[in-house]
């Protein structure tokens, strides 16, 4: 007993010198294009179905990669328990080896393959995790683990025209409790562009029907309803929480008017933020002498608080003159 208690204690100390490295490591930058925009190779994010693994389920990763060509993507997949800093790569911490020997073995390859998805399936000893999570005297560092056990998902993915790759990472929460709530991920509907004052639908059809005039801003809505920002409780307190829901907008084209939108609550779990306000956008593709190409993409991703997300996708054809 006296070992797993160390071990739990190595965990949260480790993840305790991640946390501090991680957020003095934050930071941007005005050289760089607007955040919602699409010109290069991307990660927009990943997705875990499910989103938050009990012990025993295997939850299936999938990146959400923009390219602005039709060229191979190739794929990395690792997960970490103990995660290092953004400006290393974010290397893992801790070998496979010594996390077997911590754990008593059973612990899932760190390496999780090349195909265009992943499964991670959460074997890691219920027992230990909490006890990584729970203080004690050898233990004096608390973490919330009110989600579950975090851990890394890493992927690196590559084309032939960015070999050295890009880096994407999730947290992957992994419920070793079973009074720590499920979550579902958000779910999205389909893309909308008000022209003439009617909605049109927005697909994802590579000869897109829809067009939009250039350097116009055209309002823009995603099907989200408020029912998606899930109800939930943390034990011991029955009082329930509501999840808050994030959009990212991207174009491949011109300029979106917020590149995030948010459905938010207060404690009292009224609404901060009007679910049309969240789910409208407007966007101003750009003129012909800056983007001629006659097709442009658009993608919105949502992610609520507990690391749920989903995406939709869609294409419009662009007008020949502004």
């Amino acid at each position: 007993m006296r070992a797993l208690t160390q071990t739990g204690g190595r965990f949260a100390i480790a993840l305790a010198m991640v946390t501090v490295a991680l957020g003095a490591g934050a930071g941007c930058s005005d050289d760089f294009e607007p955040y919602g925009r699409l010109s290069s190779l991307r990660v927009l994010g990943i997705v875990g179905d499910p989103a938050a693994p009990a012990t025993g389920e295997t939850t299936t990763l999938s990146a959400l990669v923009f390219t602005p060509t039709d060229e191979p993507v190739t794929y990395a997949w690792s997960w970490c328990p103990v995660p290092g800093p953004s400006r290393d790569q974010y290397p893992c911490l801790l070998s496979e080896a010594e996390a077997n020997a911590f754990l008593g073995g059973g612990v899932p390859p760190y390496d999780l393959g090349g195909g265009t998805t992943a499964t991670f399936t959460n074997s890691l000893p219920p027992n230990l995790l909490k006890q990584a999570c729970t203080p004690n005297p050898q233990n004096p560092i608390v973490f919330n683990c009110s989600k579950g056990f975090p851990v890394q998902i890493k992927v690196v993915v590559t084309t032939p025209s960015k070999p050295e790759g890009i880096v994407a990472i999730k947290t992957l929460n992994l419920r070793f409790d079973p009074a720590t709530p499920a979550n579902s991920n958000p779910k999205l509907g389909g893309l909308t562009a008000t022209i003439d004052g009617v909605e049109v639908a927005i697909t994802d059809d590579p000869d897109p029907t829809v067009t939009l005039p250039r350097f116009k801003e055209t309002e823009i809505k995603v099907g989200l309803g408020p029912e998606e920002a899930e109800l939930y409780t943390l034990p011991p307190d029955p009082k329930p929480i509501r999840e808050y829901l994030l959009l990212s907008w991207f174009v491949e084209s011109g300029d979106i008017d917020d590149a995030r939108t948010a459905y938010q609550f207060n404690a009292d779990l009224k609404e901060t933020v009007p679910i049309d306000r969240a789910r409208t956008n407007k966007w101003k593709p750009g003129k012909l002498e800056d983007y001629p190409a006659q097709l442009a993409r658009i993608v919105v991703v949502v992610r609520d608080s507990r690391e749920g997300i989903s995406v939709v996708r869609g294409r419009v054809r662009l007008g020949d003159v502004q």
